[in-house]
């Protein structure tokens, strides 16, 4: 029997050896007393080589999951991944240079927490690129691993702020839709009803739209402030702050023509402990080819 969660799978018998054991786990899952779940979302695992060609992912888990396993559980998991791939792949496919994951917050934690357990070696091939860089975070995993984010998350968790009411605050300025729906308007080919659906806050995980939006706020700096209204202008300054930041973490990911240098001038204006583990991804990614 497949489907049922891993965190309490491991305490039921799955094989369909009779139709008594059948009955006692449909009794886990739909009982009264639940002691088993259908998995609500699946964990799964794969490898990719860091290069330009034949870079196709390898799946070789697909685990399902009730959502009630936490960072320690989580950090087990990628303990024994990260181990068994050094010990039984390395030779084969070569070194593992970092972990990546999605926008789950659990997994997020066990990944930061089994990659910062202590500083890059000043021997590593990459050490000689990173030590001269000041406040960079050089935490790294068993066999110098780090880890990375996929962007889009961070692009969708600052999208959806400036989706809400409340908003972020620059200087004790609130910024909020009510204030990206004044502006946006008066750029050119910018109508009153694409606005709407850029500041529209129904679809946290439209990841386009909130690019788009971002887009939007980089051409605010071309506005004309001859005769704006000043309390408008002030907000105005604001998000041209805002402007840069959001520059800052988008850029290096959708503009292929930056410069490696480039990039990693951009990143460290982000907070600390995501542009760090993104710009050891990057140096990594250049550096060599690996898996």
């Amino acid at each position: 029997m497949v489907g049922v969660c891993r965190e309490h799978g491991s305490q039921h018998d799955l094989s369909l050896r009779d139709f008594e054991n059948v009955a006692k786990v449909h009794e886990a899952v739909h009982g009264d007393a639940l002691s088993l779940h259908y998995g609500r979302e699946a964990t799964v695992v794969a490898f990719a080589p860091l290069r330009g060609h034949s870079y196709h992912p390898l799946p070789l888990l697909v685990s399902p999951t009730c959502k009630a396993e936490k960072a320690p559980a989580l950090g087990g998991m990628v303990r024994l991944l990260m181990s068994s791939w050094h010990e039984e792949a390395a030779s084969v496919y070569g070194v593992l240079w970092l972990l990546a994951t999605d926008g789950d917050a659990a997994f997020r934690l066990a990944c930061h927490r089994e990659c910062s357990i202590r500083e890059l070696d000043y021997r590593s091939p990459i050490a000689k690129h990173l030590l001269d860089l000041p406040g960079l975070n050089l935490n790294v995993g068993a066999h110098d691993k780090t880890y990375t984010l996929d962007p889009k998350h961070c692009w969708k968790r600052v999208a959806t702020l400036l989706w809400s009411k409340d908003g972020v605050v620059i200087k004790k300025q609130i910024i909020n839709r009510a204030h990206l729906q004044i502006f946006p308007e008066r750029l050119p080919n910018q109508t009153a009803e694409n606005i709407r659906i850029l500041i529209d806050p129904t679809d946290h995980q439209n990841v386009p739209r909130a690019v788009k939006l971002f887009q939007a706020i980089d051409m605010l700096e071309s506005l004309d402030r001859v005769a704006m209204d000043p309390l408008h202008e002030k907000v105005l300054m604001s998000i041209t702050v805002l402007r840069e930041v959001i520059n800052c973490f988008l850029q290096p990911f959708i503009l292929p023509q930056l410069s490696l240098s480039q990039q990693l001038t951009m990143l460290p204006k982000l907070p600390v402990q995501a542009a760090t583990q993104l710009a050891l991804h990057l140096v990594g990614f250049r550096h060599e080819n690996r898996s």
